[in-house]
């Protein structure tokens, strides 16, 4: 061998095995919705920062599917945004175009089949739907706290702790159900939820938008959102990286993770943390005894999104109705609807179930239900399905009635540690927006 390669060789394994230090005034763990939000804000506010994302790509939830045929974008499980005064000047900020699409103003009638037979189902909205929602609306006047997260009060009312079938019969809320339900999906059993979940997922920002209009991006891809953050964060954005240990104390926090270029440490003077807050997500950070005993209450579902591609007759959007069941909501694990993508012979899936099963298994279980249609879809394959998981952390009413959503709360600013994402609030981007901007104006000084 020569001297030159020897010597090669070992600089390779010195550079593999160095550790590269960094200092932040911020480190984010997590390059979704709130993450990127919170090192926008903070970069704009001269703060230096660095976002440390599991995946190869930001944006979380946001995820787009570029068809390789026609070139068009396609949103799988973010569609539509809330439109509220800090959605509009964090779009501006990133100068992206939006319009306002007002949903179900551009579609084909929506057509019910039972996937579990295939067949076809004769059903038709309650005339009374309109005046349910109102109905709805007039609940949720009552807690205009849950715009804006967990802020309780205590005691907890009883309605928000009543399993939302529960909620639905008290006040004669049916023929509002199979809307709610087209929101709230990947929420697992929706009756059987704590009220206060589907309130939240469901409020009156929600409904006010189903006339005034929902805001999208105008160039139909919503990932052009993280595109544009990805260019402005450059470099303090580490993608592909596992966390290895996270220490944190009244004088900083420490966060060590590999990823494509080593070993990286990054000494911060604050975390922003907004991963899910569960306890398979927490295993290399200095939980205290408190955090590991909050978190250790959250259970959740999974929500698959995806599209598929066929030669068939997929043109109009199909839900899920079962005519056994209560509100025609049917059992899970299973597909809540097909929806037109606006490209030939593709059409979004969106798929729940309790647990965690593998992608292969539930893809499998997407194509054969859609062959199963007695509506001659032809040949089906998956484009694409992606993993939210997990999605929508929840816990027990007693826990809840007994302050667990206080008890989160006074976690913020703890050993340097502040909380942010969907397990504090919500599943919308908008008001996750709203959420984390609010909380960082408390803590930048």
């Amino acid at each position: 061998f020569s001297t030159a390669l020897i010597l090669s060789v070992a600089v390779g394994a010195s550079q593999a095995g160095r550790t590269t230090t960094i200092e932040r005034d911020y480190v984010i763990i997590g390059g979704g919705s709130s993450g990127v939000y919170s090192a926008i804000y903070l970069k704009d506010k001269g703060k230096s920062v660095a976002v440390v994302e599991a995946k190869d790509i930001l944006g979380g939830h946001t995820e787009t599917y570029v068809d390789p045929v026609t070139s068009s974008p396609i949103n799988l499980a973010v569609i539509y945004f809330q439109t509220n005064q800090v959605a509009k000047d964090y779009f501006a900020r990133l100068n992206i175009s939006t319009i306002t699409h007002v949903p179900g103003s551009s579609q084909n009638p929506t057509q019910y089949y039972n996937y579990a037979t295939g067949e076809k189902v004769s059903y038709s909205p309650s005339p009374d739907t309109g005046s349910a929602l109102q109905a709805y609306a007039a609940q949720l006047v009552k807690y205009p706290y849950l715009e804006t997260g967990f802020n309780l009060p205590s005691p907890v009312p009883e309605d928000l702790l009543l399993k939302f079938g529960d909620f639905v019969d008290k006040y004669q809320l049916g023929p509002a159900v199979r809307t709610i339900w087209n929101v709230a999906q990947g929420f697992g059993n929706l009756l059987e939820q704590p009220t206060v979940y589907v309130l939240k997922i469901f409020g009156l920002g929600v409904l006010q938008s189903f006339t005034a209009g929902f805001t999208v991006v105008a160039s139909g891809d919503n990932h052009e959102i993280y595109d544009k953050a990805a260019t402005i964060l450059g470099s303090d954005a580490f993608l592909s990286s596992k966390i290895a240990s996270v220490t944190r104390s009244n004088k900083g926090v420490e966060v060590k993770f590999s990823g494509p270029n080593g070993e990286t440490k990054i000494k911060a003077s604050k975390l922003i943390l907004t991963i899910p807050p569960k306890l398979e997500n927490l295993r290399a950070f200095d939980l205290s005894n408190t955090e590991r005993q909050l978190f250790g209450k959250f259970s959740n579902s999974v929500y698959y999104a995806g599209t598929v591609r066929h030669n068939g007759s997929l043109s109009f959007p199909i839900e899920n109705y079962d005519p056994a069941a209560q509100f025609g909501i049917p059992d899970g694990p299973g597909i809540y609807s097909l929806s037109p993508t606006g490209v030939p012979n593709l059409t979004n899936v969106k798929y729940g179930l309790p647990s965690f099963v593998p992608p292969e298994e539930v893809g499998a279980d997407i194509i054969q239900s859609i062959e199963g249609l007695s509506l001659n879809p032809g040949e089906v394959s998956l484009a694409v399905l992606k993993t939210h998981y997990p999605f929508e952390l929840t816990v027990k009413p007693d826990d809840i009635a007994n302050g667990f959503y206080t008890q989160l709360y006074n976690l913020q600013g703890t050993a340097n540690t502040y909380y942010t994402g969907a397990a504090f609030h919500t599943h919308d981007s908008a008001q996750l927006w709203q959420f984390t901007k609010t909380l960082l104006d408390g803590v930048v000084v």
